[in-house]
């Protein structure tokens, strides 16, 4: 991915300065992106050290340091699971030279409530945890009994400070975007307490349809590759620290495809990621249901390695439970792949794929009679694939959600004195 030196000309008047602070999965990275390309002076602050959150991550050829609307402050920022120390980079007199700030993950309490308008780009924990009071039970049950009553109050006292800070800046934002409402009720409850009003409360499904090539379907032979990229988490009751959007389902996958096997007989090839609070208990479901010989194991990889593996497979699996179709599912149909999974059908609202291609699925009938479907006939799968691709174009581009922030932003965003 190279810079993009020659951004598309707008009115002066019209040209904001924008600053991103935190980039969960590279997320805000492509708003930020589709808006720097818009023509508008867009700054990205890198707080995180990880490759899943950084852009480098998810395109190898991308130089930062030709990008220079990129900045790394992660040498600034000490960050862990429940504590973020505000750097000396987001002091309030650099904050309040951007006309809007679009705050992610930690963003919020490290960048929030200096009185520039704000847009909160909620995507998952940085609402659940750390807007949520009632994750500090859970920080307490998790560390009291291994670092002792002393210790664990003082974590809960440094976590308090977070949730304010970051409660306070979701609640002076001028947007917030999370999941439709009814996807994640935990989620809506906090917005709620926050004070989110439905005025401002957006939903963006994203993907990557700049950077991703739709893929001509792989010809390596009679062998379906199916390839699921979500994470495997599938185990009841799950760890405490991880929400209902974080269970994929993998049980339901692993069941549907051994049906699949079992039924028609017909050669293919499961390709699972060792990555999730349950790939020990995958390998060991693998094994009872007799499927090891059709399983591939891969490493965890990076985003762009991700990629690899669509143009390679037939057919791309995701969540299968209560989670949502996310930049994983998106991804795979931007590269022409058909996609299995739960679409959420209890929460029909506007804005879910109610009419998209994806195949429905939440057991292991459903996972089987379309893993056949799909198995004996090359021509629906190609088929589906392209539907898949003009469905993304249409309705998940990265530069329509940025329209949707700096058409909030003109009627909603205004500076107000930071408390």
């Amino acid at each position: 991915m190279a810079d993009t030196p020659h951004p598309s000309p707008i009115p002066h008047a019209r040209r904001l300065k924008i600053g991103f602070v935190g980039n969960t999965n590279n997320y805000p990275f492509l708003v930020a992106t589709a808006l720097h390309r818009m023509g508008h002076d867009v700054t990205v602050l890198l707080d995180r050290t990880e490759s899943l959150h950084r852009p480098e991550g998810r395109y190898p050829d991308l130089d930062l340091r030709a990008a220079h609307w990129i900045q790394d402050i992660s040498g600034d920022v000490a960050i862990d699971r429940w504590r973020p120390v505000r750097p000396a980079a987001l002091e309030a007199r650099a904050l309040r030279a951007f006309d809007l700030l679009v705050l992610n993950g930690y963003g919020p309490a490290l960048a929030g409530n200096h009185g520039v308008p704000a847009f909160a780009m909620l995507t998952g924990s940085d609402l659940t945890q750390l807007a949520n009071w009632s994750s500090l039970r859970v920080l307490w049950r998790d560390l009291s009994a291994s670092l002792g009553a002393l210790r664990a109050a003082l974590a809960c006292l440094i976590h308090a400070r977070t949730i304010r800070l970051q409660r306070k800046a979701i609640a002076s934002a001028f947007g917030v975007s999370y999941f439709v409402r009814g996807i994640v009720p935990e989620g809506d409850r906090v917005l709620d307490s926050i004070g989110v009003r439905p005025q401002r409360r957006l939903s963006f499904m994203l993907s990557d349809i700049d950077h991703i090539d739709s893929q001509r379907p792989p010809h390596g032979g009679p062998e379906l590759r199916i390839f699921n990229v979500a994470r495997l988490n599938w185990r009841q009751p799950k760890p405490s620290h991880l929400s209902e959007l974080d269970m994929k389902g993998t049980d339901i996958l692993l069941q549907g495809f051994a049906a699949f096997r079992k039924r028609t007989g017909l050669p293919a090839r499961l390709v699972l990621v060792r990555k999730g609070v349950d790939v020990g208990a995958t390998e060991q479901e693998v094994q009872r249901l007799g499927i090891a010989d059709q399983v591939t194991w891969l490493s965890e990889m990076s985003q762009a390695q991700v990629f690899e593996q669509y143009a390679l497979a037939d057919v791309v699996t995701e969540q299968l439970s209560t989670s949502y179709v996310g930049m994983g599912g998106l991804d795979a149909m931007a590269a022409g792949r058909p996609v299995i999974a739960n679409t959420r059908r209890d929460t029909r609202v506007e804005g879910l794929l109610e009419d998209s291609p994806v195949l429905h699925a939440t057991t292991p009938r459903e996972v089987c009679d379309h893993l056949e479907q799909l198995a004996r006939s090359p021509q629906w799968r190609q088929q589906l694939g392209a539907v898949s691709r003009r469905y993304v174009e249409e309705r998940h581009s990265p530069e329509a959600a940025a329209r949707r922030i700096i058409d909030l932003h003109a009627r909603l965003g205004q500076r107000t004195e930071a408390a």
